[in-house]
């Protein structure tokens, strides 16, 4: 067949060459090729003319497309007849653009249904029409010309029909239903059955049974198109009862998918169980450590997270349940068994059990504390030990329990506690904080920049340059050298051999008690007793905030008014008007702050003088001359050696007398009472 296409193509450039291209209509009753692989056909009516083209190209009379040239003429008695000549070729598809000018038509059993999708049309367009045969009947659809397109001729739609071989059906209907061209299909004849004509259905199952495949026919001339109904029930005939996609039918035969293999019964695949698994809300990893990289491109090596702090009654890991898995089904609803799931142990350790929550069993915690995994299981320990000294290799410590360091504790480290730290070797230029005690079994030496912060106690063999605050004791059993110590009750420096405190200055709000207090060659040692530290450390902060607010006020008391002064006289400048304002607003804010401070500083003198506790400092040995001593209101410099004494406050004077150790009893009560 291609190769008379390509003859035929030969023959009309020949005959196009010699006469031009009108001379296609004065042709001999013959046939010719164009360029394009389609045939010219003259014949007494497009009926012969089609079928002659079909015999020719070898393809069903349903698959071709043609053009009328020349309408047909039968003449006066014969006299001046003319031939119909058509120019015939092979659809692309069978009803390609009529369905995407059709769009969708109406639901029901004889409903044409939705066509395929829309393509862009072009702004001129002819009316088309299409005739479908169903068991109910023969239709014709028509749908309207657009732009400047004709609408679709009664000899068009009657040469439709003819081809089918319809000669029986209502003229008068498929003129209305064309003049309409409303889109709606409308009935013109009743369907006469042959089952050769007819379409038909293969069902064809894959070796697997999980696929069944429709291949329909395409109807021959007056042949009626499949239903749904009619593959339903062919694909029970073969066996295929699972999974049929009655959609999928519906747009097959919507569309008019001839020939072609079709899905219309799609199995169940089997879904195997998914095995248990636990997501853990914490590094299980411990080794691993994130270097964090600071401004400028610095690292840091201090803070490196390995502590993971928890809290009470808070998530630590939750179960996955294993899942059953899910049978499979074949079309031919064959069962296909599925496995299910492993299981896996989930187990609760020390300070933490099990519960359901709506996402699984979960791991809750007990306590505050580190959370890590041991042997599968979820521990909280109240305790993060230190095996050697704290230093770049564990980084800084935060954790919500008691620290242990069994080794030094490193220069710039950084920790803080819930719980108490406790230190075995000594702890060089660092900064601890605990909401318990600290306790250190060496030294604790500050280089003027560590920092020891305890709510409870601090204790160590000795301090030097070094900050320390604690809310009750300070406990040194060897000396305090050159420090800033504030305790919420009592220093104590007696247990050692020196038991010494030399330079820099120690307050307690009851009791500082000592072997030597300075030396002969130690620079002023300040000790101060019957204030509470923290109290007079605000004190003293906003006494000497209100000094510089009070300069502040008085030096733009001054401006304003010769600023005010030169308004009255010249004028100011809009620069000058702004500064005035300013200086206005400085000085109504800080006589608004200056009236706070008078007025907390008067409370905090109240507080101080409502202390129960008189204070007292106990020297055991000597209290070397340079020392100064404050008991609350008075103050006591030391000139001369003293043995053996203890200095009290009487009558507003700083007075001496005999030595009397630290009252144990009178502080355990003192502690139980604050507990």
């Amino acid at each position: 067949m291609d190769r008379l296409k390509e003859m035929l193509a030969e023959d009309l450039k020949k005959e196009v060459s010699r006469s031009g291209p009108t001379s296609l209509t004065n042709m001999p009753n013959d046939v010719y090729g164009t360029p394009d692989g389609r045939v010219i056909i003259s014949a007494k009516s497009i009926k012969r003319a089609l079928e002659r083209a079909s015999d020719i190209l070898e393809e069903n009379i349903m698959n071709l497309d043609y053009e009328i040239i020349q309408q047909g003429s039968s003449g006066f008695f014969g006299v001046g007849a003319k031939p119909c000549r058509i120019i015939v070729g092979v659809a692309s598809s069978s009803f390609e653009q009529f369905e995407a000018d059709m769009g969708k038509f109406g639901g029901g059993e004889d409903s044409f249904g939705a066509f395929s999708a829309k393509v862009e049309e072009p702004p001129d367009r002819d009316g088309d029409f299409k005739v479908t045969v169903r068991k109910s009947g023969i239709f014709i659809c028509a749908v309207p010309p657009k732009g400047n397109g004709r609408k679709a001729d009664i000899n068009q739609a009657i040469s439709a029909l003819s081809i089918k071989s319809i000669l029986s059906f209502d003229h008068d209907i498929v003129q209305r239903t064309l003049d309409d061209a409303s889109g709606e299909p409308v009935k013109i004849g009743e369907w006469q059955p042959n089952k050769v004509l007819d379409s038909k259905v293969v069902i064809d199952v894959s070796a697997d049974e999980m696929k069944a495949f429709a291949i329909v026919t395409r109807p021959e001339k007056y042949g009626r198109v499949l239903e749904v109904d009619d593959i339903l029930a062919a694909l029970d005939a073969r066996g295929a009862k699972f999974g049929v996609i009655e959609d999928k039918i519906r747009e097959m035969l919507d569309n008019e998918v001839y020939n072609n293999p079709v899905v219309v019964a799609q199995g169940k695949e089997v879904e195997p169980g998914i095995d248990a698994s636990i997501k853990y809300n914490f590094r299980t990893d411990t080794e691993k450590v994130e270097i964090q990289e600071l401004e400028g491109g610095k690292l840091d090596y201090y803070n490196l997270d390995k502590v993971q702090n928890v809290t009470p009654k808070q998530v630590l890991a939750v179960k996955k349940e294993a899942t059953a898995g899910s049978e499979g089904r074949t079309v031919t609803n064959r069962r296909i068994e599925t496995t299910a799931g492993k299981d896996c142990p989930f187990e609760a350790g020390r300070n933490c059990h099990v519960e359901p929550t709506r996402e699984g069993p979960a791991v809750i915690s007990d306590i505050s504390g580190q959370v890590y995994l041991v042997n599968g299981k979820v521990v909280v320990d109240p305790v993060f030990e230190v095996a050697g000294n704290a230093d770049l290799s564990v980084g800084n410590i935060t954790f919500l329990g008691t620290v242990i360091v069994k080794g030094s504790v490193e220069e710039n480290i950084e920790i803080k506690a819930a719980g108490n730290v406790e230190v075995y070797g000594t702890v060089n230029k660092a900064k601890i904080e605990s909401d318990g005690s600290v306790i250190v079994r060496q030294g604790i030496i500050g280089k003027d920049e560590g920092v020891i912060n305890a709510y409870k106690d601090i204790s160590a063999k000795f301090v030097e340059r070094c900050k320390l605050n604690a809310g009750n004791d300070v406990i040194i059993s060897e000396s305090i050298i050159d420090s800033q110590v504030d305790a919420g009750r009592r220093v104590i420096c007696l247990a050692g051999k020196r038991g010494t405190i030399s330079g820099g200055r120690v307050r307690a709000r009851e009791e500082v008690n000592v072997k030597n207090l300075g030396n002969e060659s130690s620079p002023t040692t300040i000790v101060e007793v019957g204030t509470d530290p923290k109290v007079r450390e605000r004190f003293d902060a906003l006494s000497e905030e209100k000094r510089q607010t009070f300069e502040r006020v008085g030096e733009a008391s001054k401006n304003i008014i010769t600023l005010q002064n030169q308004k009255g006289s010249i004028g100011l400048s809009s620069e000058k008007e702004k500064m005035l304002g300013e200086l206005l607003l400085t000085k109504s804010e800080g006589d608004a702050r200056l009236a706070e401070i008078t007025e907390e500083l008067e409370e905090l003198r109240k507080i101080m003088s409502e202390l129960e506790a008189m204070g007292r400092v106990g020297v055991q040995k000597t209290a070397y001359p340079g020392a100064r001593i404050i008991i609350k209101n008075a103050t006591l410099e030391v000139r001369d050696n003293f043995k053996a004494c203890t200095f009290m406050q009487e009558a507003g004077i700083v007075r001496v007398s005999g030595y009397e150790p630290p009252k144990e009893e009178k502080a355990k009560a003192s502690s139980k009472d604050r507990r």
